[in-house]
Formats: C-alpha cells, structure tokens, sequence
C-alpha cells in the first residue's frame, strides 16, 4: 500500500495526487504513477481524532462562549501534543456541532484532522520485485488505520456495546498505550477518545430496595453518594425500592475504587448527622456489587452496577 498524507482535511485534484506520489516514489516513475491512480483518483481517508472539553457552568453572552471555545481549544492541543504520535501533520477543527449544551453544564470537541490518500497495491521496486520494507521506514508505513470507515465502524460497534464493556475495553486501551508506538499508538489513542465520549453520555446505578427503614415512623429519606456524587433524596418506605442513577462522568477517570454510600436524611428540629447505612468500596472493571451489611438497625438490599 501507497500513501500520501496532507495536514488537515483537504480534497486533493487527480494531478496533484500523481505527483506527490511520484515524489515520494520516485523509483516508480510518471508513467506507472499515472497507470496506478484511478481516473477519479486514490481512495481518500479522513483521519479525525476528536477531544472533547466539559465546562459544568453554560457561558452566557457571545465574548464569554467564545472564550470558552479558544480554552477547550488549547487544552485539545495539548492532548495531542501528549497523546498523537505527529501531532504537527494534524490540524484542530470545530465541527458544526462541536459545542453542545449538557445536564452539566457545556460540551466543546474539536477534531485533529489529517488526510491520507492510498494506492491499495502491493509494494515493489521499479523491476517488479515486491518489497519488504521495515515498520520502522515512513515512505511505506504510516497511513493511519483510523480514517472515515474505521471510525465509522468502531462508533458502530461501540453502539452496541454495554457500558461494563467499555469499561474494560478503556482498562485494556490504556495499558496497551503504555508499550503502543506510531500508527498503533494513535489508533489506540482515537479508540479511547471514543470510548470516553461514550462513556461520558452513560450512567451507573445504585438500586436501594428498603427492607425495613431506619426510622421508626414513616419512610427513610434515602440517598446515594458516589464518590463526589450526591444523588437526590427519595422516601423510601419499608419493602419499597429505587434505583439512583450515577452519572459516570463524576467517577472519572474510572481506574480508581469508588466509595458508594446510602444514606438515611435526618430533618429532626435538633443538629443530628445524617445516618449511613451502607458503605461500600467499588473497584475497577465495575462489575455489580451488593452489600453484605446494613448499619444503624435497618435493612437495605443495595446493588451498584452498570
């Protein structure tokens, strides 16, 4: 396979693409250049590795959104610095949809753009003989394996996955980019962008199903803290249930234990602490857990899960 690449998303013309080629191939000359490339030209990938920035308050008025798009911006920059192999052939972008409201607050993702084309043959010298170039030589290797159907297919494929799926899919992408280089390392590195981005939409859940409640009279006013997530409180009766939802962008980055806790509400006249009644520590992959243990006389059958 041949290629070409251009910084950013460019549509090359046909004449343009035969002599780049030659002058990255020149042992193959104009002539087998013109043969090689189809008459609407090489096959086009668009290479784009989104970033996205969260903002938990909406900036009001034009000066302050445009303030927070040159941010989220600078911050995508210096992911890909870290995180893209060639950082300079990308160029950052603001698609049209890239700032979003949330229930949090603001969403803005930029995209790093790059474009490949490729002469899908096989490698060979100006004889005929195929090739066998190391990984290691860049006028052969290099062409990205995360372009427009890539892409597409694992935004696909990750649509269908469950969230404790993509838990583990993120455990194993990040200890593979510990050993990951080149092409490898940023194909890796696009996959989890995805990975986050979808996980950032999902929620956890912590199910309380109230036995017998805390107070002697009346419902418990439940609620749930997870890690630095508060949940609203919700009366909860004795054989009564709920499932709090969590959202899982308040556990990030997910490679942590969470503690999970259920709590009774006191709104007694006197200074009086709210009552803790299940404490919990859950640990990566996030694979559901129950409690084994009720505190202060109740009973609550508690499960978190994905």
């Amino acid at each position: 396979m041949y290629f070409i690449e251009y910084k950013g998303n460019q549509v090359i013309r046909r004449d343009e693409q035969v002599a780049q080629f030659q002058t990255r191939y020149p042992h193959l000359g104009a002539e087998w250049w013109e043969k090689a490339i189809p008459k609407k030209g090489a096959s086009r990938e668009l290479v784009s590795t989104p970033f996205s920035y969260r903002f938990n308050i909406t900036p009001k008025g034009k000066e302050a959104r445009a303030m927070a798009v040159d941010e989220a911006k600078a911050k995508a920059v210096e992911w890909g610095e870290a995180n893209l192999s060639r950082p300079e052939i990308y160029e950052w972008r603001l698609p049209a949809d890239g700032v979003v409201p949330t229930a949090q607050g603001y969403k803005v993702t930029f995209a790093a753009e790059k474009t490949n084309y490729v002469v899908d043959k096989i490698l060979a010298d100006e004889t005929g003989q195929r090739l066998n170039p190391p990984e290691t030589d860049a006028t052969y290797f290099g062409t990205s394996v995360f372009g427009d159907k890539a892409t597409t297919a694992g935004a696909d494929a990750a649509a269908a996955d469950d969230t404790a799926a993509l838990i583990g899919e993120l455990a194993a992408l990040d200890r593979g980019l510990n050993t990951a280089t080149g092409a490898d390392r940023d194909a890796k590195v696009a996959r989890r962008a995805e990975v986050m981005a979808l996980l950032r939409e999902r929620k956890a859940f912590v199910d309380v199903n109230v036995v017998k409640t805390e107070d002697w009279l009346g419902a418990d006013e439940v609620y749930v803290r997870a890690g630095p997530f508060k949940s609203e409180v919700t009366k909860l009766n004795d054989g009564e249930s709920h499932s709090f939802p969590v959202p899982l962008v308040s556990l990030f980055p997910l490679t942590a234990p969470v503690t999970v806790e259920v709590y009774d509400e006191d709104l007694g006249t006197f200074f009086d602490r709210d009552d803790l009644i299940v404490k919990m520590v859950w640990q990566p992959p996030f694979a559901d857990l129950r409690n084994t243990e009720s505190l202060d006389e109740a009973d609550y059958h508690v499960k978190a899960h994905v």
